[in-house]
């Protein structure tokens, strides 16, 4: 018998960084239009975090990633 790792997806939508930092969906557009959160890359017309960054944000104390 094997065991099979199961790993967190790499990237992250919208609705999965939201719950993950524990706020609406409306506040995390909010920040991206702050500059309070790392940039998303879009795929076609999806948002995308890389897991890493967004821990990594974290990790960092959630410094604003953006002059306004």
């Amino acid at each position: 018998m094997s065991i099979v790792e199961v790993t967190k997806p790499v990237l992250m939508r919208v609705t999965e960084v939201a719950k993950y930092l524990g706020i609406s969906r409306t506040a995390l557009y909010q920040w991206i239009e702050e500059g309070l959160i790392p940039r998303p890359m879009r795929v076609r017309k999806v948002l995308y975090w890389q897991r890493h960054k967004i821990q990594d944000w974290l990790d960092a104390g959630m410094p604003p990633c953006e002059e306004k």
